[in-house]
């Protein structure tokens, strides 16, 4: 029978590297592309979205794990998000792996 020990320390260190940070990047740049292309209707909208990186807080121990974001600075952003759900294909592009 095959055992399993978790290794918690080394998915602790997998989830701070600039590996998996590289991964998150790329997956919030094919989230921008989906974006920017459901919102040709508002081009100051469209130009608005930004990709950034930071950290994020996960579990009990006050650990961090890197994290990508990605945001619209435009003035109208969230009456444009609340009308028109222009991040959902954002979404569906992150989750899939591709714009």
């Amino acid at each position: 029978m095959a055992q399993y020990k978790p290794d918690h320390a080394g998915v602790a260190e997998w989830a701070q590297s600039q590996e998996m940070l590289d991964l998150l990047m790329e997956r919030a740049e094919d989230g921008k592309r989906a974006a920017e292309a459901a919102s040709g209707r508002w081009p100051d909208y469209q130009a608005s979205f930004q990709t950034g990186s930071g950290t994020a807080p996960v579990g009990r121990r006050h650990e961090t794990r890197a994290a990508a974001l990605l945001i619209n600075t435009h003035p109208s952003a969230g009456r444009i998000e609340w009308n028109h759900n222009i991040m959902n294909n954002a979404v569906a592009a992150i989750e899939s792996g591709g714009g």
